[in-house]
Formats: C-alpha cells, sequence, structure tokens
C-alpha cells in the first residue's frame, strides 16, 4: 500500500466484531475490500445492503470468488480486481476519487436487489426439492409414515425403511454425521465422511 501513497497508519484490519457494529464500521470506510482467503459472504452481504462497494480479486480459492459471483448476479464488473496489484489500485481508487465512489456506491444501489429477488434461484431450489423428493418417494406417493426418533409426520418411507440410527444422513457417496455436543444446549456436530 505504501507504494500507492498509503499511510499504513490509516489502515485498519478488524477481526471479531458484531453485526451492528460491521454495518457502522462499512458505512463509515472509504474502501471495503473482500478478503481473498476467507469466506465472509455475510460482510459483502452487510456492505451491499449499506449500498457500499467491495472491491474483490477472484483467485483459485473460492473463498476468494463469492464476492465476485454476487457481482456476477448484479452485472457489475467495475470493483471485480484481475491481479493483485489491480486489487490495491481499485481499493486506493474507490477511497480517494469521491466520483469513481459515487458511481459505484449508485451501481450498488440500483443492482443490489437482484441478490434477493433472483426468481432463477427459486428455481433451481424447486428443482432441487423435486429431485430430493423424488428419491425418498420414487412413486410420488405419500403415504402417511414415521421416521423412527423423529415426532415429525413424513410421507411414505420406501427405501429408508429399517433405519434407527438417524445420526447418520446419507448423501450418495457421503456420509454426514449428526452429533449432538454434550451441553451445547440442542447444538450438533456435522462432519462429513466417504461412504464405506
Amino acid at each position: 500500500m505504501e507504494s500507492a501513497n498509503v499511510d499504513p497508519s490509516r489502515l485498519h484490519f478488524l477481526t471479531d466484531v458484531d453485526q451492528k457494529q460491521e454495518s457502522m464500521l462499512m458505512r463509515s470506510a472509504d474502501a471495503v475490500v473482500a478478503s481473498l482467503h476467507l469466506t465472509r459472504p455475510r460482510a459483502s452481504l452487510q456492505a451491499f445492503a449499506a449500498g457500499v462497494p467491495v472491491v474483490t480479486f477472484p483467485n483459485e480459492l473460492w473463498a476468494s470468488r463469492i464476492t465476485y459471483g454476487f457481482y456476477q448476479q448484479m452485472g457489475i464488473n467495475d470493483l471485480v480486481a484481475t491481479s493483485l496489484d489491480d486489487y490495491v489500485k481499485l481499493a486506493v481508487k474507490l477511497a480517494t476519487d469521491a466520483t469513481f465512489h459515487k458511481k459505484m456506491v449508485g451501481l450498488i444501489k440500483r443492482n443490489r436487489s437482484k441478490l434477493s429477488e433472483d426468481v432463477q434461484a427459486v428455481k433451481e431450489w424447486e428443482k432441487f426439492f423435486d429431485f430430493a423428493g423424488d428419491r425418498i418417494f420414487p412413486s410420488g406417493e405419500q403415504e402417511e409414515g414415521y421416521i423412527p426418533g423423529s415426532t415429525v409426520r413424513w410421507g411414505r418411507i420406501e427405501g429408508i425403511e429399517g433405519i434407527e440410527d438417524w445420526s447418520q444422513v446419507e448423501i450418495v457417496d457421503e456420509v454426514i454425521d449428526w452429533n449432538p455436543i454434550e451441553g451445547g444446549g440442542g447444538a450438533v456436530e456435522i462432519t462429513k465422511r466417504k461412504k464405506e
């Protein structure tokens, strides 16, 4: 940042702040940058909700591509860096160029609703639930049945009868273990492993 004439004493890296503080801090920031290594989708979504632009640099790490994905959904490419140098330059430009900053705020405010009002996402969820329902109820019938250990009444349980231990839910080639945490107030630890 020094090579870009940015005084390092003016940079602040915050780790653990509550949601209200985070939103207030973002609104007061000259520039917000998406993490290169950590998955922080909530932080970017909070920034967008507040009308705050975020500089991002998508690279080979999955975590670095989340904010990029949000920008793709909104149709905005102006704050997507193509290199680390570009990432720094965009952050500095966002913090120092008032006209550019104002333009980016306007773009965010005009397009942020695309993140929560996406009919295509709803259709994709519908496809998933139809697929999952077909796997559990292949004939389409939903006779009243019940899963051992559950207080919920389910439809027909063909293909999953006889399962007594629901701490393991099998998915294609993985097993997801749900283990209650002792003294955790109902919290569970979820672990994945390859199906044997």
